[in-house]
């Protein structure tokens, strides 16, 4: 209204504003604008593109817009995978995790604590053992997002004593550690365990 042109920035954070209230039809009208502009193979825009329609929950959009992109990097392999994740899709983010490692790149913690929550969700626990071996080939243990996504993957594949003994490894822990262990007790079925780490907890 100002008359003032929104750059690649403006478009980015309003992409960010539409995928956090996940309005697809607000998206799509940014995406065109996008591409009027010839921005559409800008690399930062391509990313947030592929997260703000993830967001919306149009995993078919997230993957035509990653496609086009000039160069994959592992921010849109991890908007991708974290999409697949956040919509419930747990078997196609491991697909999407396998193919990225296929093409060369190493996850970060934004993706491993992503993939660890598809293999909760779909019971994945082998998979799971898997990318545990790879968090402490990376160092990442000590990362407490990544050390609670390990903990809530175990206990929602109903691996207990592997969830416990990931949580008696790390001193650092917060309410969402804690939370995640008794969540997997109660689950399972263990409630006096879970009560009695309630009162550990306190």
């Amino acid at each position: 209204l100002k008359g003032i042109s929104p750059d690649a920035i403006t478009y980015i954070s309003s992409l960010k504003g539409s995928g956090s209230i996940a309005s697809i039809n607000r998206s799509q009208k940014l995406h065109i604008e996008v591409i009027e502009r010839g921005l559409e193979n800008h690399s930062s825009i391509g990313n947030t593109l592929v997260d703000t329609y993830a967001k919306c929950g149009s995993m078919i959009e997230a993957c035509a817009v990653f496609d086009k992109l000039l160069a994959q990097s592992v921010v849109s392999w991890t908007a991708l995978i974290t999409g697949y994740a956040q919509n419930g899709h747990g078997e196609e983010a491991l697909k999407c995790y396998e193919k990225m490692q296929q093409d060369g790149f190493s996850p970060d913690a934004v993706t491993i604590v992503s993939i660890l929550k598809a293999c909760g969700m779909i019971g994945e626990a082998k998979k799971g053992e898997e990318i545990h071996t790879e968090i402490r080939r990376q160092g990442l243990l000590d990362n407490i997002f990544v050390f609670n996504a390990l903990i809530d993957m175990y206990a929602k594949c109903g691996k207990l004593a592997k969830a416990q003994e990931v949580f008696d490894e790390f001193h650092v822990r917060d309410v969402v550690s804690w939370n995640a262990l008794i969540s997997g007790f109660a689950q399972q079925g263990q409630g006096h365990e879970a009560i009695s780490c309630l009162q550990m907890m306190q």
